[in-house]
């Protein structure tokens, strides 16, 4: 960084305060210098939620590279993000990135608080933009952790997971949501199983569908669609051992009952069916 950028544009701040400054940002060409001079703004940490979001804009609509804008983001002070307007400018700031990695981690910047529906959605969007499955799941699962997923987020949730290709990072995804002791909507519960059946890797699945036993399934006609969802699981291994958990977790109706009994019997190896049958209580 250049000594001489760094007094000119101390003297400007203190001969014109923040807006000379944003001002003088208008006339720069290349994205380093405009770069020094808003990464100063930020530095002095004592600007107005007006002002962050006039950075922001400033971000977005100037700074081309998205390493430099990514670098600019990261550095908005948390007490900066609780603001609505300064939280929305950032956000769409972040969406206008590129690169997966770069937008990945700068939209990590406002997770650490609690997001209100408004910002939920425009998380979520944003995350939809990623390419790599690596970082949209990185992305979804320090949103999981960081918020009270409601009926209406866990749909959101669900739908981004369903535009995740790699199995072990959908089922990660997935996985993460009901180990949160999220409830299942009842007007999902199917569409859930359907993200669940679209990983291949019987392994994942299985984990997923396992996990999704554990949550507070409310009717016998949503148990008796996981166990109809278990019947498609390819090794009878991993049919036969998300059964027997699901036995330990079911209730005792006749229908559940019956409904267990079919899928047991789609298991061609007969030890796997004789240990899976024999839980049945």
């Amino acid at each position: 960084m250049c000594s001489s950028d760094l007094d000119r544009v101390d003297r400007i701040y203190k001969n014109g305060g923040t807006k000379a400054v944003l001002d003088e940002v208008n006339n720069m060409k290349t994205d380093y210098v405009k770069s020094i001079y808003l990464q100063y703004l930020l530095s002095t940490n004592s600007l107005s939620a007006a002002d962050m979001a006039e950075v922001a804009n400033d971000i977005q609509s100037m700074i081309s590279s998205d390493y430099e804008k990514g670098r600019l983001l990261e550095s908005f002070s948390s007490k900066y993000l609780g603001n609505a307007v300064t939280a929305k400018a950032f956000l769409e700031a972040v969406k206008s990135i590129h690169s997966d990695y770069e937008k990945a981690k700068a939209v990590k910047g406002i997770l650490h608080q609690q997001l209100t529906d408004e910002q939920f959605t425009a998380v979520i969007d944003i995350t939809n933009t990623i390419a790599s499955d690596y970082e949209k799941a990185g992305v979804l699962t320090e949103v999981i952790e960081g918020n009270k997923i409601s009926s209406g987020r866990f749909t959101e949730v669900l739908h981004a997971s369903t535009r995740i290709g790699s199995d072990y990072e959908k089922a990660l995804v997935l996985k993460k949501v009901f180990a949160n002791g999220v409830q299942v909507p009842e007007s999902v519960f199917g569409e859930t199983l359907d993200a669940a059946g679209a990983i291949n890797s019987d392994y994942e699945r299985a984990g997923v569908l396992k996990n999704l036993a554990s949550s507070d399934i409310k009717s016998d006609a949503n148990w008796v669609l996981l166990i109809r969802a278990t019947e498609k699981l390819n090794a009878d291994y991993e049919k036969g051992e998300t059964l027997r958990f699901i036995a330990g977790k079911m209730p005792a109706s006749d229908n559940i009952k019956d409904a267990f009994q079919k899928a047991a019997k789609t298991i061609s190896a007969d030890y796997e069916y004789g240990r899976t049958i024999r839980t049945l209580k």
